[in-house]
């Protein structure tokens, strides 16, 4: 990991992290604010907003599930 902040410590980086379950996930990959250069972004999916809590995030949104008719819609569009 330190090979990881050293090189990517002044670069602007977009870091997406899918589906984390356990905070020691975000604390291996997404460590500080000051691994990364200015302007550099994460976006973590989870289902837990604790985790996100626990690690600091400060600004969390949270994606409306779809309906039934929705859920249906996309599955037609992907399955058929």
């Amino acid at each position: 990991m330190d090979m990881i902040k050293r090189k990517l410590r002044f670069k602007r980086v977009l870091i997406v992290m899918d589906d984390v379950n356990e905070l020691n996930q975000l604390q291996k990959l997404a460590g500080k604010n000051d691994w990364f250069g200015p302007g550099s972004r994460i976006l973590i999916t989870t289902r837990d907003e604790h985790l996100l809590n626990g690690h600091g995030v400060d600004q969390i949104y949270k994606a409306k599930g779809l309906d039934d008719i929705e859920g249906l819609q996309l599955l037609s569009l992907r399955a058929f």
